[in-house]
């Protein structure tokens, strides 16, 4: 009996147990979908003046078009939680709860402006996303290479020639060659990337500081060279020996090797949005907590599913608001139900507001059993004959 009445008590609220991302503003409310609110928000702005702002909020959203709807998991779960217990809930209710935490969103971007250069770039190792493809290239030379390639390090022979001069690093102090070594760039720019040295080869180069001391040449010159190769893993492609930092970059970017993926929009759930770089990160960041037009699309997105998917939506309570649930208005004929079914739709009837505990309670007064009471009205809220709400109020259908 205690059993049967707990699985009544099912709420929305199940899924607030879902993390908070650390990209999620503050909670939002109800207030957001309160017209004389919103039109006093609106009036405030229009005498606020922050010309540079503006100019750079409208530049953002010239870029990237950016839509949020409900995630289709946490939708699916909603409208199973609300087919299964049979109460109804209110659209906008719905809506808030879906809104509350940024997972229970799904956000698509994708550029204004429809160009074959206009693209978006995926690796594969960790499903990051970029506006370019040098940008993943760069990410997967920083963060993912031990994943895509083997390194390998041959010692060498020494330098051949006899130098008078070498180079060296200000910031690491290594000893490198002269500009005259045969090998010289293909070095340096190995030394950059195994150093992780964010400089450009003109640049780096410029600022290296020559060395005439003869100890420090004569190390340098009997020093054996280390030579460094890399080659893909699980090769299908049968790229055995990549020479260089040039090289590997040109085997990364190239798309047939299936280490960066082409999109031309993005998908993804709400609490992935550290997946995305930096700046489209904060310019959806910046939708999500400024923006009140996409809480009044999905306000309406959350509607039409609801429809779509069979549920009735009627209005309800004073102010005409909308709710939705499972099961279809059926009007109560004479002799069709049962005499406990009569006297609590005879109950609810005769009253303007009503709770399920007042129900029970005038009920059991009546001698009825408990168990049959509540089992009776889950029956005529799944059957159509009356509704029940959230807040365990119930009216007839």
């Amino acid at each position: 009996m205690k059993k049967e009445n707990q699985n009544l008590k099912v709420d929305l609220s199940n899924l607030e147990d879902f993390d908070f991302s650390s990209n999620w503003g503050e909670k939002k409310t109800t207030k957001n979908w309160d017209k004389e609110q919103n039109y006093k928000v609106h009036k405030k702005q229009k005498f606020t003046r922050r010309p540079q702002i503006k100019e750079n909020k409208s530049n953002k959203e010239e870029i990237y078009k950016i839509t949020i709807t409900p995630d289709r998991t946490v939708l699916s779960t909603l409208k199973d939680t609300i087919k299964k217990t049979g109460k109804s809930y209110s659209i906008e209710e719905i809506t808030s709860t879906i809104t509350d935490k940024l997972e229970r969103l799904g956000i698509k971007i994708e550029y204004f402006e429809e160009k074959d250069e206009n693209n978006f770039y995926e690796t594969v190792f960790d499903k990051s996303i970029f506006s370019s493809k040098h940008k993943a290239v760069e990410h997967i030379l920083k963060n993912g290479l031990e994943e895509i390639i083997e390194i390998k390090k041959e010692v060498t022979e020494k330098p051949n020639g006899i130098y008078q001069t070498i180079l060296q690093c200000s910031d690491t102090k290594s000893l490198l060659p002269p500009k005259s070594f045969h090998d010289f760039e293909s070095v340096i720019k190995n030394f950059l990337f195994e150093n992780r040295i964010n400089k450009k080869f003109d640049d780096f180069v410029n600022g290296l500081v020559k060395i005439d001391d003869n100890e420090k040449v004569k190390e340098w010159s009997e020093t054996p060279l280390i030579k460094t190769s890399y080659s893909v893993k699980n090769d299908a492609l049968d790229i055995h020996d990549i020479k260089n930092i040039d090289q590997l970059r040109m085997v990364i970017d190239n798309l047939k090797n299936k280490f960066i993926k082409k999109f031309k929009h993005v998908n993804l759930c709400g609490n992935n949005l550290s997946k995305l770089e930096k700046e489209i990160t904060q310019i959806t960041d910046d939708v999500i907590k400024t923006s009140k037009k996409w809480r009044k699309d999905l306000f309406f997105n959350v509607l039409i599913n609801f429809k779509k998917s069979g549920f009735c939506v009627f209005k309800h309570g004073e102010k005409k608001y909308l709710y939705t649930c499972y099961a279809k208005q059926k009007s109560i004929l004479k002799d069709q139900l049962s005499n406990t079914c009569t006297k609590i739709v005879v109950l609810i009837k005769n009253e303007n507001k009503i709770s399920k505990t007042q129900v029970l309670n005038q009920l059991i007064k009546k001698d009825i059993d408990k168990k049959i009471i509540i089992r009776e009205i889950k029956w005529l809220v799944k059957e159509g004959y009356i509704r029940e709400f959230s807040n365990n109020e119930l009216c007839i259908s």
